[in-house]
């Protein structure tokens, strides 16, 4: 089953990573849509999951990455969006209305 099917089944939702990320800019403004725009898809589906509160190793198995790259697309994302910590990615995803309360 594809991730979508497990999620709707399970009575999540689910968005492709791409058109959240299209979504996401469309309701930035300013800078703020830059920096979005920097983001590549695959730090997009990162950047998301950070900003879930989820941990490098998580996101990495969830991704089928390498602990690594996840690190490095982490340090990229933060850089991209002016921001050091994992919470300012988390406020940023949230004022995006990426993340719900």
């Amino acid at each position: 089953m594809t991730e979508a099917t497990i999620k709707v089944a399970g009575g999540e939702r689910y968005l492709e990573p791409e058109i959240a990320r299209r979504l996401a800019q469309q309701t930035i403004a300013g800078s703020s849509a830059a920096a979005v725009s920097a983001l590549s898809a695959r730090e997009f589906e990162v950047f998301c999951l950070l900003a879930k509160g989820c941990t490098t190793r998580e996101v990495a198995d969830e991704l089928r990455l390498g602990h690594k790259t996840v690190a490095n697309h982490a340090t990229l994302i933060k850089s991209k969006l002016g921001v050091n910590t994992a919470a300012e990615v988390a406020k940023i995803a949230y004022q995006w209305g990426i993340l719900k309360a």
